[in-house]
């Protein structure tokens, strides 16, 4: 079974960003092979995310409402997604692609 492209992760972020932390999450993100789509909610005042990662990260920056806090902007992100499997992360969170591939294999092959 394939593990391409049958993965959105979901980032709210806080009002007050944490860059170091962010650039290398997308960065393990954007290695994994399920991973198919990244929106970020840009919970800050500045749309500090949309300016930054929209065209570099090639994730989607989603700055259409007020600030969402954590759960509603999960939702939100889940309302858009279009994959069978999605991952609701923090903005502090990192981690390897590596971990990501494995749990949508383990996914796949129990489905």
């Amino acid at each position: 079974m394939s593990i391409k492209n049958k993965l959105t992760v979901i980032i709210p972020t806080l009002a007050v960003p944490d860059a170091e932390i962010t650039n290398y999450t997308l960065f393990e993100l954007k290695k994994s092979e399920a991973v198919k789509q990244v929106f970020i909610i840009d919970n800050t005042a500045d749309g500090h995310f949309k300016k930054k990662y929209t065209a570099t990260m090639g994730c989607k920056v989603i700055t259409d409402q007020p600030n969402l806090y954590v759960n509603p902007a999960w939702n939100h992100g889940v309302s858009l997604t279009d994959t069978p499997y999605y991952l609701l992360l923090n903005d502090d969170v990192m981690l390897r692609h590596e971990v990501l591939d494995l749990i949508v294999d383990l996914l796949e092959k129990n489905n």
